[in-house]
């Protein structure tokens, strides 16, 4: 089965589509409705939609035929390098040109190993707006090729001239070997003998620069309903052969009934060839690639995500009731610590009373002052030693003193001796019990009257 090659036009009148399958043509030309310049896209996505289905297609990639001036040329030279690296540096032949931008070029010819080269320059945005236009019409944007680009796919290698007319200017271009070598912008293209005599003026400055004999034959193109009256103009001005734009040679080799959409042709055939070759001998932008939405794919990709969130939440609710979990362990087991802790401490308090109440017993009814004994203690013994055992018995103080070798007990000797109601201090022993030093000393009291 022969590959489907669709090229478009969207010209300010009216909207080609040609479908080339082998060697047949399809065409359909539809013209566009008057409206609004915001309804224009619009008007054209129906528009191609209707030429499409009139060409049997619904949907495919293809290539647009640009308007004439939605692109800027410029010659520069470059040396030899790889077809990414010059299209970045092209940008910046044409930082006078603003806005986001697609830069290509062709090889004229090489010199001294640099090449010549026609660079071409076309805004992103503008090319998208093309896209999304394609895009509602069910076709898909894969390359874009300037307009003398897609005539030149039409002169099949043969050197002429073919003169585009549209609504307010003509444009007139040279080939030669299917490369556009010179090119010519004409005003005013309503008045025919106006336009044979710029296009005459044209070709001559052509022919006497490129040093050649005759002129090109002329091919006549474009847009209007009086082309046969342009040709004959042409014919009385020029002296070349002048003829209609659907004898271009590779034309010939197509059936093709609709000549108002050789551009579209042109553009199937021009676009398919720039995607093939890599020899860089046309000028061809590729916009960015849009992938049209498929729903089951769409479907089974939500319901993955659907299915790894639920799976997910589910892992992570684990993971919180895991340590959970965790936590109120550890909490019962220090609950437990707690109260084993409170059990073993349970008696501390009824001891304490107990040693206290003891300790002022033995104050009671005696001849001390039960507030200078406690003075005593705190003030001269608690800050310089430990002590293990403390009872009074009437005016005798005794004590078993822990961690206190003789040095230490003499010193808290002369501490008490000292104090006016110490009346005599004697040390009993100095020995080890369970690995503790103990120091047993007996401290006499004076009796109240006596202080």
């Amino acid at each position: 089965m022969s590959k489907i090659r669709i090229g478009v036009e969207i010209g300010e009148r009216a909207v080609s589509v040609a479908v080339v399958r082998g060697g047949e043509c399809r065409a359909a030309l539809v013209l566009l409705p008057q409206c609004a310049e915001d309804e224009r896209g619009k008007a054209a996505a129906a528009a191609l939609r209707q030429a499409c289905l009139e060409c049997g297609v619904k949907r495919g990639d293809a290539a647009l035929a640009l308007p004439w001036d939605a692109v800027e040329y410029r010659r520069c030279a470059r040396p030899a390098m790889s077809t990414a690296r010059i299209r970045s540096g092209l940008k910046g032949e044409f930082s006078d040109f603003g806005g986001e931008k697609l830069c290509d070029y062709e090889i004229l010819g090489e010199r001294g190993g640099t090449l010549e080269l026609e660079a071409a320059c076309v805004s992103r945005r503008g090319l998208d707006s093309y896209a999304d236009i394609l895009s509602a019409a069910g076709l898909r944007l894969t390359a874009a090729v300037p307009a003398e680009t897609a005539y030149g796919a039409l002169t099949g290698g043969e050197d002429c001239c073919v003169l585009a007319f549209g609504q307010r200017e003509a444009r007139l271009t040279v080939y030669s070997g299917g490369t556009a070598v010179f090119r010519r912008v004409i005003s005013g293209a309503e008045e025919h003998g106006e336009t044979a005599a710029a296009a005459g003026k044209a070709l001559n400055f052509y022919r006497y620069n490129a040093g050649t004999a005759t002129l090109p034959r002329v091919y006549v193109c474009g847009e209007g309903a009086d082309r046969e009256a342009r040709i004959n103009s042409l014919r009385e001005t020029l002296q070349t052969e002048v003829t209609d734009g659907g004898e271009l040679p590779v034309l010939a080799l197509l059936h093709i009934a609709e000549t108002g959409a050789l551009a579209a042709v042109g553009a199937a055939l021009g676009g398919e060839e720039a995607r093939r070759t890599r020899k860089k001998r046309t000028i061809s932008f590729c916009p960015r690639q849009r992938r049209r939405a498929d729903t089951l794919k769409t479907a089974a990709l939500a319901l993955a995500i659907i299915a790894a969130a639920a799976l997910f939440g589910k892992t992570a609710v684990a993971d919180r009731l895991a340590d959970l979990a965790q936590a109120r362990s550890a909490l019962a087991a220090a609950q437990t610590e707690l109260a084993a802790l409170k059990a073993s401490c349970a008696d501390y308090d009824a001891v304490l009373e107990r040693y206290r109440r003891n300790f002022y017993d033995g104050l009671d009814n005696r001849t001390v002052d039960r507030l200078e004994v406690m003075a005593l203690v705190e003030e001269q013994i608690f800050p310089v030693c430990r002590v293990s055992n403390l009872s009074v018995d009437g005016q005798t103080l005794n004590l078993i003193l822990a961690d206190m070798d003789l040095a230490g007990s003499a010193e808290l000797v002369e501490r008490l001796m000292s104090q006016a109601i110490v009346q005599n201090v004697e040390v009993y022993s100095v020995g080890y019990q369970n690995g503790d030093m103990l120091t047993t000393m007996t401290v006499t009291l004076c009796a109240v009257d006596e202080t």
